[in-house]
C-alpha cells in the first residue's frame, strides 16, 4: 500500500488563480483541480492520454469541439465526462469554486472492463 497524502502532491497554481494537485504514477496521473469563479481554463486535446473529468463541486461548463462546432454542455456534481481525444476546455460560470478529478491514462487499446469488475479478492477478517 502506499499513501500519497495532499502535502506531497505535486501543487501549481496558474495565473488564472485555478489550482492543481497531480498524483503522478507510472502509468496513470489523478489531479484534483479547483477553479474560481468566471475562469476558464485553455482549450487542449492529447496525442497519447486519455482523459475522464467528474464534477465534485458544480456546476461547471464543458466546452468541446464536435464536427467542426463549439458545443457546450453543464455538468453537474456527480458527473463525467470522457474527452478521449476531443479538444475542451472548463468555464467555471459561477459565483463560487468549482472543483473536478481527472484521471488520465495512455491506452492500450484493450478491454479491461471484466478485470475491473471480477478482480477482488475477499478476506474474512477473525
Amino acid at each position: 500500500m502506499q499513501i500519497i497524502r495532499k502535502a506531497d502532491a505535486i501543487f501549481k497554481e496558474r495565473a488564472d488563480g485555478s489550482k492543481i494537485r497531480r498524483f503522478l504514477f507510472d502509468e496513470y496521473e489523478l489531479h484534483d483541480t479547483t477553479i474560481p469563479p468566471g475562469t476558464t481554463q485553455v482549450w487542449h486535446s492529447h496525442y497519447k492520454i486519455e482523459e475522464s473529468l467528474l464534477v465534485i463541486d458544480g456546476p461547471m461548463d464543458i466546452l468541446f469541439m464536435e464536427d467542426g462546432k463549439t458545443k457546450k454542455e453543464t455538468f453537474f456534481s456527480g458527473d463525467l465526462v470522457r474527452f478521449e481525444k476531443t479538444p475542451h476546455t472548463v468555464e467555471n460560470n459561477t459565483e463560487k469554486p468549482a472543483r473536478f478529478f481527472v484521471l488520465k491514462i495512455v491506452p492500450e487499446g484493450k478491454d479491461k472492463k471484466h478485470i475491473f469488475l471480477n478482480d477482488k479478492k475477499i478476506i474474512k477478517n477473525e
